[in-house]
C-alpha cells in the first residue's frame, strides 16, 4: 500500500530514481531470455529516462504506466534480476504518478492521517482443535482475496501479481543478504507478537523466524523456525493468529479517488502473531494430523482437501504393502498391523534360534577344552576357549598338532646296569637311524606350534599351518632334513 501520508517526491527525487530504475532495466533486459520481458524493460527504461531528462506530468505519466507493465512482465518472467526489477519498477511507477489536483480537501486530510504502514492478515489461526504443526514445517501466512482493513479504510488486494511480488522480493531480499553482510547466513524475518517492534518502549524478542515463503497455488506460505519463546507461546495457545504487515513504499494505489482505497501489496514488511482477529474465515497455522497439510483457496475449509503429497505417499503405502493403489486407509492398517505381527514372531523365533544355536557352540567348545586338556597350559585355557568360537576348525588343527605330555615318541631312557641289553640302531639307506630321523619330526612339529602360538593375532587368531612351517624351515633348517 502506498503510504498517502508521505509527501510527494521531488524533482530531483523523481529524476535519480528514474534514472536508478532505468539502469536496473536495461540490466534486465541484457540478462532475460524472455522476449516479453526485455522489450517491457527496454521501454521503462527510455520511459524513464525520458522522465528523469524532462519530468512533466505527461512523461511522469508514461514513466509510471511503462513501469507498471514491466513490473507485471517481470513478475510474471521470474528471470535473473527480475525480482529486483519489478520491485524497482513499483517503485518509481508511484513515484512518478501524477497527483491529481482535484481532489477534495477532506479527502486530503483522511489520507494525511493513515498510518506509514498496514497490517495485512490477521486472520490465520495459529492453533485447530488439535494442534499440530505442519509436517513440512510450512505455515499459511496469508491467502488470496479482498481484505478490508477498517481502521484505515483500505482494501488489500492479495491477487497473483501481489503474491509473486511477495514471494520474489522476499526471496530476492534472502539471496542477497550474505553479500551484503560480509558472507553471514540470512537469519530470515523475524517474527514478533502485534507488531510492537516498531515500538522502541516495548519488547522486540523473536518468536520465530521467518526463513522463507512459497506461492502454492495462489496463497502465500512461510517456512517457519520458531525460538523457544514462539514455539511455547504458540502451543500453549497465547496467540492465536498471524498478521502481516505491509510498509506505505510497498503498495500500490490501485484506485486513489475512491472509497475505500484498493492497495496491492508488494513485499512482505513484517509477520506477527496476534489475538486481534480480523477475520472469522481465517485459517489455522497447524493443522490436523495428515490433513489439510497444504491450504489452497481463500476460501478453504479448517479440513480442506487431502493433499497431492499426501495422496502419493499412500500410494506408495499400498504398493509397498501390496494393497492397490486406492486402498482405504482401514485396509492399509489392517495391513499393516499384520506386517508388524509377523515381524514380531520372525523376530522373536530368530531369537530363539540365535540362543540355541549359542548353548550348541558353548558346549561343543567346552568339549574340545576337556579332549585336549593335557595339550593347553592352564594360562591359555582362556585364550583357547576364544578361538575355539572365533575359528574352531582351525584351532583344532592346532590342538590336534600339539604333542600331549609323556608322549613325545622320544626314546626311552638307557640304563648302563649289568645285564641291559643293548638297544639296536637300525640305520636307513643314507647312514640315519629311524630314531633320529623320527626325533626330528617331533622336534619340528614342536617348533611349528610354538611358533603358532608365538605369533597369534591381538584378536587370538593362529597362522595357518603352511606358514608356521615355512618359517620354522628358515629357523630350524637340521629339523627338516630329508
Amino acid at each position: 500500500m502506498t503510504t498517502i501520508s508521505e509527501k510527494p517526491a521531488s524533482v530531483d527525487e523523481i529524476k535519480e530514481g528514474c534514472l536508478r530504475c532505468a539502469e536496473i532495466c536495461r540490466h534486465t533486459a541484457e540478462t532475460c531470455d524472455d522476449a516479453d520481458c526485455k522489450t517491457a524493460c527496454l521501454e521503462c527504461a527510455d520511459a524513464c529516462e525520458a522522465c528523469a531528462a524532462d519530468p512533466t506530468d505527461e512523461n511522469r505519466a508514461k514513466c509510471a504506466s511503462a513501469c507498471d507493465d514491466c513490473a507485471e512482465a517481470c513478475e510474471q518472467c521470474k528471470g535473473p534480476g527480475c525480482a529486483e526489477c519489478a520491485t524497482v519498477c513499483r517503485e518509481c511507477s508511484e513515484m512518478c504518478e501524477p497527483e491529481d489536483e482535484d481532489e477534495d480537501e477532506d479527502e486530503d486530510e483522511d489520507e494525511e492521517g493513515m498510518s506509514n504502514r498496514l497490517r495485512g492478515h490477521a486472520g490465520l489461526a495459529i492453533l485447530n482443535r488439535q494442534a499440530c504443526h505442519p509436517v513440512d514445517g510450512w505455515y499459511q501466512i496469508e491467502q488470496r482475496g479482498e481484505i478490508v482493513n477498517d481502521e484505515v479504510d483500505v482494501v488489500q488486494a492479495i491477487d497473483g501479481t501481489a503474491v509473486n511480488a511477495i514471494v520474489n522480493s522476499f526471496k530476492a531480499t534472502a539471496q542477497a543478504y550474505p553479500k551484503s553482510h560480509k558472507g553471514a547466513v540470512w537469519p530470515g524475518m523475524v517474527i514478533d507478537i502485534d507488531h510492537l517492534k516498531h515500538f522502541k518502549d516495548k519488547e522486540t524478542r523473536a518468536y520465530g523466524w521467518l526463513k522463507d515463503v512459497e506461492n502454492r497455488a495462489g496463497d502465500i506460505f512461510g517456512k517457519i523456525d520458531w525460538t523457544p519463546t514462539g514455539k511455547t507461546a504458540v502451543d500453549g495457545k497465547e496467540y492465536q493468529f498471524f498478521s502481516t504487515e505491509y510498509k506505505g513504499k510497498d503498495l500500490q494505489v490501485l484506485n486513489c479517488k475512491s472509497k475505500p482505497v484498493r492497495m496491492r501489496p508488494l513485499r512482505l514488511g513484517g509477520l506477527s502473531l496476534t489475538n486481534m482477529n480480523r477475520d472469522d474465515k481465517g485459517l489455522p497455522i497447524t493443522n490436523r494430523g495428515n490433513h489439510n497439510q497444504f491450504r489452497r483457496g481463500a476460501n478453504a475449509s479448517v479440513a480442506g482437501d487431502q493433499p497431492q503429497l499426501q495422496s502419493k505417499l499412500m500410494t506408495k503405502i499400498a504398493t509397498a504393502l501390496g494393497k492397490p493403489a486406492d486402498a482405504s486407509e482401514d485396509l492399509l492398517a489392517q495391513a499393516a498391523t499384520e506386517l508388524r505381527a509377523i515381524n514380531t514372531t520372525l523376530q522373536n523365533r530368530v531369537t530363539e534360534l540365535e540362543a540355541d544355536n549359542q548353548e550348541l557352540v558353548t558346549a561343543q567348545v567346552e568339549h574340545d577344552l576337556e579332549r585336549f586338556k593335557n595339550r593347553i597350559k592352564p594360562e591359555s585355557i582362556e585364550a583357547v576357549r576364544k578361538q575355539l568360537l572365533t575359528n574352531r576348525a582351525t584351532t583344532l588343527l592346532t590342538l590336534e598338532a600339539l604333542i600331549e605330555p609323556g608322549k613325545s615318541g622320544q626314546p626311552q631312557h638307557l640304563h648302563n646296569r649289568v645285564g641291559a641289553p643293548t638297544p639296536r640302531v637300525h640305520l636307513s639307506e643314507d647312514g640315519q637311524s629311524d630314531e633320529a630321523r623320527q626325533k626330528r619330526g617331533v622336534l619340528s612339529e614342536q617348533k611349528i606350534t610354538e611358533w603358532q602360538m608365538q605369533n597369534r593375532s591381538s584378536s587370538g587368531q593362529f597362522p595357518t599351518y603352511d606358514t608356521a612351517r615355512g618359517m620354522c624351515r628358515n629357523l630350524y633348517p637340521e629339523l627338516f632334513m630329508e
